[in-house]
């Protein structure tokens, strides 16, 4: 406590005391800190890295995980006083640990603009064109690759890695067949906004680049979704 109060003592203060006001503002500016950290640092759509740099606050490791995004959303919604109480003590605990053991806990998402308490001074990084809408561009890239192959998009701007294949966005081979040998992802970006980019292969940690120029895209000012369609460039 005496990073936020350094004339405090050790002791019992109830909510009466003049120092328990004290202490509970400095530590909620404290924490709205980090909150702001994680709003100036989440992509357009929201997704959250799993850490930040202690010095720069730049995202770090693994994105796109859902207790992340959990996280931030429980946090923000009791800093609004939003206190839901726990269902769990409603059912009976199951015999069998599956992921139907449970129902009636879950519910689907929509994409709404990025949440943040508003008694935060940080304001939600939200683009302001398009109707504060996003472009959900999906790139579909045609190449063929083997087995343990990954592709990934790697570019110029935070989505996409700046440039980092490990930080890239990994493709999906769902639709992968003999015939089409797509490779697919979809990228949350700003109207407008102008990218570089280029898709790599990898191999058990190895990275190969396609060739040619950097290619180049720029979101629509007006459109909600987009579609980049390609093949890989030898």
């Amino acid at each position: 406590m005496r990073d936020f109060v350094s004339t405090i003592t050790p002791g019992l203060y109830n909510r009466t005391a003049p120092i328990y006001d004290e202490l509970l503002q400095k530590i909620s500016t404290y924490a709205d800190g980090f909150m702001g950290i994680v709003a100036k640092y989440a992509y357009p759509n929201g997704s959250l890295a799993e850490q930040f740099h202690r010095t720069t606050g730049e995202p770090l490791s693994a994105r796109d995980l859902t207790w992340s995004f959990a996280a931030f959303l429980s946090a923000a919604a009791r800093r609004e006083g939003k206190l839901p109480g726990s269902r769990m003590s409603e059912l009976p605990l199951p015999e069998t640990c599956l992921p139907t053991s449970i129902v009636g806990l879950y519910s689907s998402v929509t994409l709404n603009s990025f949440p943040l308490p508003s008694r935060t001074s940080l304001a939600p990084p939200v683009p302001t064109r398009c109707g504060d809408r996003y472009v959900v561009v999906s790139f579909r890239e045609l190449t063929e690759t083997k087995f343990g192959q990954t592709v990934k998009l790697v570019g110029s701007c935070r989505q996409l890695g700046e440039w980092d294949p490990g930080f890239g966005v990994e493709l999906c081979a769902d639709e992968y067949s003999k015939d089409q040998p797509l490779w697919k992802a979809d990228v949350v970006l700003q109207p407008g906004q102008e990218i570089r980019y280029k898709f790599v292969k990898i191999t058990d940690g190895q990275v190969e680049w396609e060739g040619g120029e950097d290619q180049t895209f720029t979101a629509p000012e007006c459109t909600c979704t987009a579609v980049v369609e390609g093949s890989w460039q030898v």
